[in-house]
């Protein structure tokens, strides 16, 4: 992965040229390591005819045998899906325009999404919109330098290779061949006991301090199994899509200003709702895709976050009680689930055992209920919250009030 003050150094194949005969290697981004298969590469005359194609394949090398003297062009097209662009492409994009970050040629040719020959806000909210949608680029899916060469009878002549990138990848991070970059890092943290149609919550928390720019988060979630309801980010100025199995969420502040979060602070919280189809032995598991992008307040990749989320797990459906958000400020709401009609009361009490205020909800049926908590006239610190069924049946959890 490039850094921000790294530019890309392209090591580029030359052609060997001797009478008649041109070959070369197809690389990403000039990286001798990366040869890009599925090319079709045509050799064309002065006035733009294709006099030749070749198909590259895994080691991206190509021939044109008994190519008379004269000059001549390479151009490479390749239709098959690109990939590895994320939000650090964006932001790369965004500083060069402001005129901190340069480009070389591959790069400019990458960055410029809608081919209209100058890299300008429009690519930066396409590549933007790409990370969030999936939208496509008016260039396509991959673009390649032009090569321009003279074919003579000099034996040490060298016009240079073909270099191309998937198109948006700025930062150069996509290996050719593979359909995806490696799944983010994300550790287990503990299980969540669920039953089918129940409300929950799955936090995606910092193990880590860490001060953000920008990020672009692909989550991949069962959707067969679980209904998202909406989804919480730190910041105000976020979007977010669900997109099959995926929830897309982009945010950064041409302002400037960071999410700085500490240890245990979530990153995003996703309220879901666990379907019919969620049965008995089911497990349920939110991974971060590889395409996530964590950009640091010094607009390099952040590569492993330290970011933990829990196991969704079946359980058979009992008294459940839980509140969201937690920590809270103005208010919070208390979602609980009674397995059986009955009179319920929900009673808060602070940390020495005294009640701060009851709720009696009076008589009410089997299945999933919530009430909203205001949190004026709570002073900050921990409280906890009992529900009680009918008096027979409780459960007690924490709740944090913030400043």
């Amino acid at each position: 992965m490039k850094t921000l003050f790294t530019i890309l150094l392209a090591v580029i194949f030359g052609q060997i040229v001797s009478a008649g005969t041109v070959s070369g290697v197809v690389l990403y981004q000039g990286d001798s390591t990366r040869p890009i298969n599925s090319v079709t590469v045509a050799l064309k005359g002065i006035d733009n005819s294709t006099i030749a194609t070749y198909l590259t394949g895994p080691d991206g090398v190509y021939v044109f045998n008994d190519v008379p003297a004269g000059s001549y062009t390479l151009r490479g097209v390749k239709t098959l899906p690109g990939g590895g662009v994320t939000m650090l492409d964006a932001t790369l994009v965004f500083l060069h325009i402001l005129g901190f970050y340069p480009f070389d040629a591959i790069q400019s040719l990458a960055a410029d999404v809608n081919g209209s020959g100058t890299i300008t806000l429009t690519d930066y909210s396409m590549i933007m919109y790409h990370v969030l949608r999936h939208s496509p680029f008016p260039v396509g899916e991959w673009v390649f330098l032009t090569e321009t060469f003279t074919v003579t009878d000099l034996k040490d002549s060298h016009p240079g290779g073909l270099t191309g990138s998937s198109a948006g990848d700025v930062g150069g991070v996509f290996v050719p061949g593979t359909r995806n970059l490696p799944a983010y890092p994300m550790t287990n943290a503990g299980t969540i006991k669920v039953s089918s149609e129940e409300p929950f919550n799955v936090s995606i928390k910092a193990t880590q301090p860490m001060s953000i720019s920008g990020t672009g988060l692909i989550i991949n979630y069962p959707s067969d199994i679980v209904t998202i309801q909406s989804v919480e980010f730190p910041m105000s100025n976020f979007e977010y899509v669900i997109d099959g199995d995926q929830i897309r969420l982009i945010w950064n502040d041409p302002e400037g200003s960071n999410l700085n979060l500490k240890p245990g602070s979530e990153l995003i919280t996703i309220h879901c709702t666990a379907n019919g189809n969620f049965t008995e032995g089911m497990k349920a598991s939110f991974t971060l895709d590889g395409n996530t992008s964590i950009v640091s307040n010094t607009y390099t990749e952040i590569t492993d976050a330290g970011l933990q989320a829990p196991t969704i797990e079946y359980t058979k459906p009992s008294l459940r009680l839980s509140n969201y958000p937690n920590p809270f400020g103005a208010s919070t709401t208390l979602a609980y689930y009674l397995p059986r009609n009955g009179s319920v009361t929900l009673t808060l009490y602070d940390q020495s055992g005294q009640v701060v205020r009851e709720y009696n909800q009076g008589e009410q049926t089997e299945g999933y209920h919530s009430m909203l908590v205001e949190g004026s006239g709570l002073t900050p610190g921990s409280y906890f919250c009992k529900i009680s069924l009918s008096g027979s049946e409780t459960q007690t959890i924490r709740l944090l009030k913030s400043l």
